[in-house]
């Protein structure tokens, strides 16, 4: 979402508007000339500005399902929608001004008196969106910090409680260093790390600013942020710890798995950690036990192959021949 400029606070339009328009001489013998050449620089200007902010921002619904909810999410589109609305209306009424000046210079009136008026009248459009201005550049900023995920490509996404080993096993099958990201009603971070198949690269997410706090503490909006990633993800590993170190009872973590399910329509593998631990009991049936920090390069790759079988390889592009055959 960085291609969306920084939207201009109202004293920086009207300032910059009028100084470059300030370069045109006014002179006596052709005073309505160039009166109206200052007022057509001035309105040109915010005009520019004005329609930038309006078609820059993107069209919502034709926005990826994940995007769109995670922006609703994040700030309400309606309220974008009826900013933005503020901005468009703001430049028509300045444009307007451009045909009034014309005509009232036309009928022979005084065009310093002409000018004042269209200044006096541009600044006041422009303070009545001087609110929508701030507070466009502010979503414009929290768009920028929205995780960068390809919505088409595979996504396996990393769920459990905290001090599971979630971030560990991120770490273990993917490669490179994972990237961080903001994600909206947290102040912690996502992890977004890939995985190299041979025939297609695979992003995986773990979410652990997602489930800082017991899913019965969650508030409505947390629990649509997580409802927002049902929309990327093709599968996912719920990653529990039987021995409790992590702080959290069995119970409560069985509660949380219970959820994803309902939330959830993707396949889940559930990963049952620490199996290096002698508190360690394999407590569900078809779960892999594993000791994420500890676990070998071997049981790593068959834990990557149990991945690959979760996951719908992306299709294959069509064959096309080179141009110069």
């Amino acid at each position: 979402m960085d291609y969306i400029p920084t939207v201009p606070r109202a004293e920086e339009l009207v300032d910059r508007a009028f100084r470059q328009a300030a370069k045109i001489e006014v002179r006596p013998k052709s005073a309505r000339r160039d009166t109206q050449a200052k007022i057509d620089s001035a309105i040109s200007y915010i005009e520019s500005r004005l329609s930038k902010v309006v078609k820059t921002f993107p069209t919502f619904e034709q926005l990826h399902p994940f995007y769109r909810e995670l922006f609703d999410l994040m700030f309400g589109i309606d309220n974008v929608r009826k900013r933005l609305g503020a901005v468009q209306w703001a430049h028509d009424g300045i444009h307007r001004l451009r045909s009034t000046s014309s005509r009232r210079l036309s009928a022979g009136e005084d065009p310093d008196r002409v000018r004042r008026m269209v200044y006096g009248r541009t600044v006041s459009i422009i303070d009545d969106i001087a609110d929508d201005l701030l507070r466009l550049d502010e979503i414009r900023r929290k768009m920028k910090k929205a995780p960068v995920i390809d919505p088409d490509a595979p996504i396996l996404v990393i769920c459990g409680y905290p001090n599971v080993g979630k971030s560990t096993l991120m770490r273990r099958i993917s490669t490179g260093e994972p990237e961080v990201a903001h994600y909206p009603f947290t102040t912690k971070e996502i992890h977004i790390g890939h995985l190299e198949l041979p025939t297609f690269r695979l992003q995986v997410i773990d979410t652990p600013g997602l489930f800082d706090r017991p899913v019965e503490e969650m508030n409505l909006i947390e629990r649509q942020g997580i409802a927002a990633l049902r929309h990327i993800a093709d599968a996912g590993i719920v990653v529990m710890d039987p021995t409790e170190m992590c702080g959290y009872l069995w119970e409560k973590q069985v509660h949380l798995l219970d959820l994803l399910r309902e939330w959830f329509t993707i396949p889940l593998l559930i990963l049952e950690n620490k199996a290096d631990s002698d508190l360690f009991v394999q407590r569900l049936e078809g779960s892999v036990p594993l000791s994420a920090d500890r676990a070998s390069e071997g049981e790593i790759a068959a834990l990557v192959d149990r991945i690959v079988g979760l996951v719908p390889a992306p299709p294959m592009p069509e064959w096309m021949p080179p141009k110069d055959l």
